[in-house]
């Protein structure tokens, strides 16, 4: 009898240490992975797993993607403009043809992840992991463009570049 007792207060104790996601999170990331057409301007999916996923063309506008997980997913054409993707997992995501402008991509693990031909201007890298990420193309953080196969690691990112944006901030939706 003890031992049942002391269980069922070890779970309730874990289920109530556990993140809770709000029903209306729930909605609209439902409605997002039902609705390729569905334009998801600030919502937020913070911690969620969209590993393995294809998503073209999303669009993720000022979307708060903190911890989240897009390994392995496919969201070329996509746009992240201002998205919120600090220390998300982007491990060999193809963003080919996105738009990155002005998103925070702090403590990001981008490992072996495909942007080619992405505008990366104003994007933040501080602490992103970049071994392997293909730029061929890319339009950078300060405005140039990538033709040489040059990876992050040669990039050095002005102070001003880690200042967001006026687009990014506040309450536009």
């Amino acid at each position: 009898m003890k031992l049942k007792i002391i269980t069922t207060i070890t779970l309730l104790l874990i289920a109530s240490l556990a993140t809770p996601i709000l029903a209306k999170n729930v909605e609209e990331l439902q409605q997002f992975l039902e609705d390729p057409l569905k334009v998801c301007q600030g919502c937020d999916f913070s911690g969620v797993d969209l590993s393995n996923i294809i998503r073209r063309t999303a669009r993720l506008r000022q979307t708060n993607l903190k911890n989240a997980d897009l390994s392995n997913s496919n969201f070329s054409g996509s746009y992240f403009t201002c998205a919120d993707l600090t220390n998300a997992n982007l491990q060999n995501i193809n963003l080919q043809w996105s738009n990155l402008v002005d998103a925070n991509l702090s403590g990001a693990d981008l490992r072996g992840a495909d942007l080619r031909k992405t505008d990366l201007s104003g994007a933040i890298f501080d602490g992103a992991l970049t071994e392997g990420v293909k730029l061929e193309g890319a339009k950078m953080p300060d405005g140039a463009t990538l033709y040489d196969g040059r990876g992050l690691e040669s990039f050095q990112p002005r102070p001003i570049l880690s200042q967001r944006r006026f687009q990014c901030l506040g309450d536009q939706k």
